[in-house]
C-alpha cells in the first residue's frame, strides 16, 4: 500500500434541527431543506486536512450560508455584502504583514 500523504477534503453540511447532516456538494437546496419548519436553509462547507482516513486539521477558509425561503418556495439569493466588506477589512492587514 502506498502512502497518500496529506490531502484536502471538503464536506458540505446542512443544518436540520440541531444536527449537521452531510450532503452532496451537487445537491440543489430548496424549501424542503429548511433547518426547522418555517426557518431558513442553513448550510456549511468545511475543508479538512486528511492523512489516510484521519482528519488531522481544519482549514480556516470554510463557508456558511443562511438563505431565507421566499413565498414561492425558492431560496433568496445569497447576500455577499458582508463577505465583501470583511475581505476589504482583512486584505490591507494581510498585505501589510507580508511586507514586514
Amino acid at each position: 500500500m502506498t502512502s497518500q500523504g496529506r490531502r484536502i477534503a471538503g464536506c458540505h453540511l446542512l443544518l436540520r434541527g440541531n444536527r449537521w447532516m452531510p450532503i452532496s456538494v451537487n445537491k440543489a437546496l430548496g424549501a424542503k431543506d429548511r433547518c426547522s419548519p418555517g426557518g431558513a436553509v442553513i448550510s456549511a462547507f468545511l475543508s479538512a486536512v486528511v492523512e489516510g482516513d484521519t482528519i488531522v486539521g481544519w482549514i480556516g477558509n470554510s463557508a456558511f450560508s443562511v438563505q431565507e425561503v421566499l413565498p414561492n418556495g425558492t431560496l433568496a439569493p445569497l447576500d455577499l455584502t458582508p463577505a465583501r466588506l470583511a475581505c476589504k477589512l482583512v486584505t490591507p492587514t494581510w498585505k501589510q504583514a507580508r511586507r514586514e
